[in-house]
């Protein structure tokens, strides 16, 4: 059973959900890079993923339509994603990851990967730029998750796994009955001019 919530920008209820921590402060690591991305029209969508004690739960902020993004399992010490879209030219998406969803530890080592080969990390203005052939990606870890920064250089479908190097809590973390998307259908935000869509829906 599957089920889709579609909410404004003031819908959202995952700050609640993703732990211990610094809150929403974790999520805002690259807030200017996002916002510019955002304007030049690379970043295309913003999808966070946190959980309750039933739950896991995603949250999506489209900057622009056309992106899907799904989340195909968290196992171990790896959240898996499929990415799709049909855009003629790369574009980058925000990956947050909440600490009870996959712990990275004082160290943050990770590793990224793009359709199984690994990711070479860049510089935050390097990603959002959107230029380029191969993947790249910028990844920041705070005391509350994780935020990464993936450039996907072509389309249609794709594959992108964000792995730690820590040993995680030995539980079922997500099962295709327990997942629930909340996503921000908003054409303006974090300062864009425009107005916010809100349209309500839910599918099981």
């Amino acid at each position: 059973m599957y089920k889709y919530r579609w909410y404004g920008s003031e819908g959202s209820c995952l700050s609640k959900h993703s732990g211990n921590g610094d809150g929403k402060q974790w999520r805002n690591r690259y807030q200017n890079e996002i916002k510019a991305g955002a304007e030049n029209g690379t970043v295309v969508m913003q999808t966070t993923f946190a959980k309750t004690e039933k739950y896991m739960l995603q949250e999506n902020n489209h900057y622009q339509y056309g992106m899907e993004i799904e989340l195909l399992e968290v196992t171990g010490n790896r959240v898996r994603v499929r990415v799709r879209a049909e855009f003629t030219e790369g574009k980058v998406v925000v990956i947050n990851i909440a600490q009870n969803v996959l712990r990275f530890g004082e160290s943050g080592n990770h590793r990224v990967y793009f359709d199984g080969e690994q990711v070479q990390k860049g510089s935050p203005d390097e990603v959002i730029a959107g230029e380029g052939v191969k993947a790249k990606y910028a990844g920041e870890i705070g005391e509350g998750g994780a935020q990464f920064l993936v450039y996907i250089p072509h389309f249609s479908e794709h594959i992108i796994e964000i792995e730690s190097m820590v040993d995680q809590v030995k539980e079922e973390l997500f099962t295709q009955t327990n997942y629930v998307v909340m996503g921000f259908s908003i054409l303006a935000l974090i300062g864009l001019t425009g107005h916010i869509y809100k349209i309500g829906k839910s599918r099981i």
